[in-house]
């Protein structure tokens, strides 16, 4: 029978493994809070924090320090395209976030299906150092390796942690985390780790609770700058009529494929808020699926749309 790994396990198993590096040096630079609305830039080298005890982690509005994400598994192409991190913390404080019980937008029949927008949240650097001490500590991924496979489990999805902290950068994936059966007989030599990051996984995805701990402060609801557009050819939306293709600038040809890692390699581009309102859909910014276009030339394409975060240039 499928079963989340038992957490106490998870907690006991790792409590030894807690080896978190301190740094020492003077106070952390300071940064502003990232507007819900500002879109993506060039993301600077890494600035450490150097506060003597702290676990270092970069600083700047867009720089990475934390990010939860979960993909592939049996699902649509055209949901994939367009699927986005449940979590992310950028160095100063920003947390991007869509909970997972977050309300879906409502959707008459025939209109392409609109995802729920993200939230943002602001932590302080106390609260981003105890994020951190949970991450890597109870949470495991300081001693996580790299990949987990479950080969007792077909068509789940991986979840991926990204930690950019502790002087390091790390990216650990885990198949059908969570998920186990029972085999007295074969024990699982990964079950505490998994178990451990499984229920770290929740707090990220469910952060609207962690806000409603006071463990981080509710600012609104992000509203991108620029989304990233991605195309199926012969994918059909929701659509009953494909549209007419939207922007005379460019054409299918301008779409390039780019391993997003989500497994599919969408043909994709950035495109600005103003190329966005050119498809006519209204409150699109948590990303849009069911869209369908007719080319120039012909060709009918199934056009996902998702949000680019502040760390992503396409």
């Amino acid at each position: 029978m499928v079963h989340s790994i038992d957490r106490r396990l998870a907690v006991a198993g790792l409590a030894s493994a807690l080896l978190l590096a301190a740094c020492s040096g003077g106070s952390s630079p300071s940064a502003a809070v990232l507007p819900a609305t500002a879109g993506p830039s060039a993301s600077p080298a890494p600035s450490p924090t150097t506060a003597t005890g702290a676990i270092a982690h970069p600083v700047g509005a867009t720089e990475l320090v934390l990010r939860f994400a979960e993909g592939g598994g049996f699902v649509m192409p055209t949901f994939a395209m367009i699927q986005v991190p449940y979590f992310s913390l950028y160095g100063d404080g920003t947390v991007l976030y869509r909970p997972a019980s977050a309300p879906w937008p409502d959707t008459k029949p025939g209109e392409p299906m609109r995802f729920p927008p993200l939230q943002v949240a602001t932590m302080t650097e106390e609260q981003v150092q105890a994020l951190l001490r949970d991450a890597l500590g109870d949470g495991g991924l300081g001693v996580a390796r790299e990949r987990y496979e479950n080969n007792q489990v077909a068509d789940a999805p991986t979840a991926v942690f990204t930690v950019n902290a502790d002087g390091r950068q790390r990216r650990v994936s885990a198949y059908a985390l969570g998920m186990a059966i029972d085999d007295p007989a074969n024990p699982n030599p990964d079950a505490a780790i998994l178990g451990a990051m499984a229920a770290f996984a929740e707090r990220l995805r469910n952060f609207d609770q962690e806000v409603a701990k006071s463990n981080g402060t509710a600012v609104g609801l992000y509203f991108p700058m620029r989304f990233r557009a991605s195309l199926l050819e012969g994918g059909l939306g929701a659509d009953s009529v494909p549209r007419p293709w939207p922007w005379p600038t460019f054409g299918p040809d301008g779409f390039a494929t780019v391993d997003q890692g989500d497994g599919f390699g969408f043909p994709s581009r950035a495109i600005s808020g103003f190329e966005m309102s050119l498809l006519g859909i209204e409150k699109p910014e948590g990303g849009v699926s069911g869209i369908s276009l007719r080319a120039p030339n012909g060709t009918v394409y199934g056009l996902g749309i998702r949000p680019l975060l502040p760390d992503e240039q396409r």
